[in-house]
C-alpha cells in the first residue's frame, strides 16, 4: 500500500494515463457491442422483410376469389321454369308436365340464353331473376343441334355476361358454376377445375364438342353458367353423366360457340 502511494506521488501522469486507458477500453467495448447488436438485428429485419416478399410472390393467382366472382356474376344467372300443356278432347288446355333449368343474361334489355332441351315443347316459360323478380318469357329461336336457345323477357337494366375466348381455355383452370339444381335451388354455386377441352360427347343423339369439368352439376343446372376466375363466361352447362361408377363429370358448351349461335338467332 505504501509503495502504491509512493508510485502515485512520484508518477501522477502514469496514473492518469492508466485511468484514460481503462475508460477508452470500456467505451470502445460498449460501442462495439452496440454496433454488433444493431448489425445482428438489422440482418434479422432484412431476413424478415425478404421472407415477406417471397411469401407475397408465392401467390401466383391473378384472379378473383370465389366469393368475388359470385358477387360479380350472380345477377347474370337466372332460373327457368317451364310448363308443357296439351288440349283435351274438349280443346281445353291441360298441364302435362313441368320442367326447370337455368339460363344466363345476354343483354341488359332481356335476352336470355339457355339450352334448347330446357324449353323443349314448353307452352309456358317463366324466368326468375336473382333478385326474385319473375317474367314470362317468349322463345326467340333455338338451335337444337348445338342445344342452344334464346329467350326474351320484358326487362331492362339486367347484368349481361362477359364472354371469354374459350379457345384460350386451359386444362386445370379454376371454374365456378352457378345454376338452379333440382329446379328449386336457384343461385347455387359449385366450383372445380376444367378437366378437359374439346371433349366430343353424344348428347341426345347429337355429337357435341364440350368443355369437361369436375364441378358438381345436377338436374336443373342445364343452361346455367360456368365462369372463370376473372368472372368471364366460359361455357353454358349442358349435361352431366350419371351412374354408379361415374362422378365429377360435367360438361359445358364453349363460350365461343354460345356467342356465335346466339348472335345468329338474335339477328334472324
Amino acid at each position: 500500500m505504501t509503495n502504491l502511494r509512493k508510485f502515485i506521488k512520484n508518477k501522477p501522469n502514469a496514473l492518469l494515463f492508466f485511468i484514460l486507458f481503462l475508460s477508452c477500453s470500456f467505451i470502445i467495448g460498449f460501442a462495439g457491442g452496440t454496433l454488433g447488436y444493431k448489425i445482428f438485428f438489422s440482418r434479422d429485419e432484412k431476413i424478415i422483410e425478404d421472407n415477406s416478399i417471397n411469401f407475397e410472390n408465392t401467390d401466383s393467382s391473378n384472379g378473383l376469389s370465389t366469393s368475388e366472382v359470385v358477387a360479380l356474376v350472380e345477377n347474370s344467372v337466372v332460373e327457368i321454369e317451364t310448363i308443357i300443356s296439351s288440349t283435351d278432347e274438349n280443346t281445353k288446355l291441360k298441364e302435362v308436365a313441368k320442367g326447370a333449368g337455368s339460363g344466363v343474361v345476354l343483354t341488359n334489355d332481356g335476352y336470355i340464353c339457355t339450352n334448347a332441351h330446357v324449353i323443349k315443347e314448353a307452352t309456358s316459360i317463366e324466368v326468375s331473376l336473382h333478385s326474385g323478380e319473375k317474367y314470362t318469357a317468349s322463345l326467340v329461336g333455338k338451335d337444337e343441334k348445338e342445344d342452344i336457345a334464346v329467350l326474351k323477357i320484358d326487362a331492362s337494366n339486367l347484368k349481361p355476361i362477359t364472354f371469354c375466348n374459350s379457345d384460350e381455355t386451359k386444362v386445370g383452370e379454376h371454374v365456378i358454376v352457378i345454376g338452379n339444381p333440382l329446379g328449386t335451388l336457384g343461385g347455387s354455386v359449385t366450383d372445380g377445375i376444367i378437366s378437359a377441352v374439346d371433349r366430343t360427347l353424344n348428347v341426345e343423339g347429337e355429337n357435341m364438342t364440350l368443355i369437361q369439368t369436375n364441378a358438381e352439376i345436377n338436374h336443373g343446372n342445364s343452361g346455367g353458367g360456368m365462369f372463370g376466375e376473372d368472372g368471364k363466361f366460359v361455357g353454358l352447362i349442358v349435361a352431366k353423366s350419371t351412374g354408379e361408377d361415374l362422378e365429377g363429370l360435367g360438361f359445358a358448351i364453349p363460350s365461343n360457340t354460345v356467342k356465335n349461335i346466339t348472335n345468329k338467332i338474335m339477328q334472324i
